[in-house]
This record gives C-alpha cells, structure tokens and sequence, in this order.
C-alpha cells in the first residue's frame, strides 16, 4: 500500500492504494525486502502449479525402531 501525504501546518494523509498484489498460500511465508534504490520490492512467493517446499527431518535415526 501506499498513501501520499500533505505536509503543512497538520499532517494529511491520503487515501491508501495497493502497489501490487500477490498471491498468498498457507504452506509458504511470503517474505520481502525493499531494493537498495527504493524503487522496487524483491517478494519470496511460491511459482504457481509447483511443489510444495522440502521438508527437512533432523535426528531421524532416533525415530528408527530398536
């Protein structure tokens, strides 16, 4: 989102607009960053119609049976 605002003698905002849109997914964390020149975002977001991310198992031989 973004919203312009007035500087004067009070502080007024405008109305808020979306820059862009993207699509969210419950099995992924959408993470971002700003560039370093301000003019645009980088946006971590799954590639439709691909697989979900691997699952990594840590300590699994004490899951193995005895």
């Amino acid at each position: 989102m973004a919203v312009r605002i007035q500087l004067g003698a009070s502080f007024e905002p405008g109305t808020p607009k979306a820059l862009f849109s993207i699509e969210a997914s419950q099995s992924v964390e959408i993470s971002y960053d700003v560039a370093a020149d301000g003019q645009r975002f980088i946006i971590n977001s799954p590639i439709p119609g691909t697989a979900a991310p691997p699952t990594v198992v840590l300590n699994w031989v004490a899951k193995l049976p005895r």
